[in-house]
């Protein structure tokens, strides 16, 4: 239930980061997180060049949340080998710093 070293409740809003990382692009990455409560939660997904390349709705629940990314954009193509960051809105994160994480896509040839 607890993380070590977060104070609080049972649970506490932490993001948890990607596995695997690096990932090869094509496949499913998935994101972990921890909410506190039941809410609703956006993951924004960026690339290098900050802009929003895709974006994942779900209402979280309490303790351990994963969503996988199937490495489809918005506009429905493939993501490519390259850097990309993924930030879940609508959370209060114990750690700031855990609000966006990085995620490595690797070339699958």
């Amino acid at each position: 239930g607890d993380l070590p070293g977060v104070e609080g409740g049972r649970f506490s809003n932490v993001n948890l980061g990607s596995f695997p990382n690096p990932a090869f692009a094509g496949r499913n990455v998935t994101l972990k997180f921890t909410l506190a409560k039941k809410q609703d939660v956006t993951v924004r997904i960026y690339n290098v060049a900050g802009r929003e390349v895709a974006r994942i709705a779900k209402l979280g629940d309490e303790g351990l949340n994963t969503i996988i990314w199937n490495g489809e954009l918005a506009n429905g193509a493939k993501a490519t080998a390259g850097v990309y960051f993924y930030a879940v809105d609508g959370i209060d994160f114990v750690k700031e710093s855990s609000k966006a994480q990085k995620m490595i896509l690797l070339s699958a040839n």
